[in-house]
């Protein structure tokens, strides 16, 4: 939504993003523990309001004084983000209010794979997400089998639209390494089983033990709750001189690490809203 608001800007529209003064503690965020300011500042022509979190329910903040804010103002048009989130609700009945249409986007395919959270996932779209998903003039998904999602919540599938997220190419410079280099294999993200980390692992350990050169060099970029425990089992294949942790990386170095890089692995476990890394 921040790339969005401001290529949005760009073209000549006045944007407004609405979020919390909290890092959530899930997510890309984990580990992330600090309160940002209130109140209003810009970003690349962008007005950014930052409000008061309020109690988390279910995966992220209520917001509960966004109502207020979004009384303001006039605005001609209302985005939020996932059926189930109370912020999409606010925005949704804001929306009714100023006869104003209402664009719902769904990152998310399912509600996960424990059984709470699916319980949880239907009780809350029950009472709220239905209402929300049915008051959108647009839903946007990321790819068919978001698409197959939502149909099979009831939305209406003329109201359905695919659009994947968008990668900026002229942000990547592909480099060709010096011969002799090491070969350098590459993740990138959350440090957490469920990301394949320790599969890859030992996968780069049978490469080794294969090809017993010593040139061979495996980056973790990221941060998570398995970071340790993955250290720790580096040191135990006795890899600890061939794997590195570079620990969270800025959306600026990104580009410049991919580069450094002859193959990026991403072995996820688990079903990928989209898969931005890859």
């Amino acid at each position: 939504e921040a790339f969005l608001s401001a290529e949005l800007a760009a073209r000549g529209h006045e944007v407004t993003l609405f979020t919390s003064n909290r890092m959530p503690l899930w997510g890309g965020a984990k580990g992330i523990h600090k309160r940002l300011p209130l109140g209003e500042s810009q970003w690349r022509g962008v007005r950014i309001v930052r409000v008061p979190a309020g109690p988390t329910v279910s995966f992220v903040p209520s917001l509960p004084s966004l109502p207020r804010h979004l009384r303001k103002r006039d605005y001609d048009l209302f985005l939020s983000h996932e059926v189930f989130s109370i912020v999409a609700w606010h925005t949704a009945r804001a929306a009714r209010r100023a006869n104003a249409p209402f664009v719902l986007v769904q990152h998310g395919y399912s509600a996960g794979r424990r059984p709470l959270l699916k319980l949880l996932f239907q009780l809350e779209f029950q009472t709220l997400g239905k209402r929300v998903m049915q008051a959108a003039d647009a839903l946007v998904t990321l790819t068919g089998t978001g698409a197959e999602f939502l149909d099979g919540l009831g939305a209406q599938s003329d109201r359905v639209h695919v659009i994947p997220t968008g990668v900026d190419c002229q942000l990547f410079d592909p480099r060709t390494l010096a011969a002799g280099a090491d070969t350098r294999f590459g993740f990138l993200g959350r440090v957490e089983r469920d990301k394949g980390v320790f599969l890859l692992l030992e996968a780069f350990r049978e490469a080794c033990a294969k090809h017993a050169t010593g040139h061979q060099r495996l980056v973790f970029a990221g941060e998570g709750d398995d970071l340790e425990a993955l250290r720790e089992l580096a040191r135990a294949f006795g890899l600890a001189e061939q794997v590195e942790f570079t620990g969270r990386l800025t959306h600026a170095q990104v580009p410049g690490y991919l580069a450094g890089l002859d193959a990026l692995v991403a072995p996820t476990l688990i079903t990928e809203p989209f898969g931005i890394v890859a």
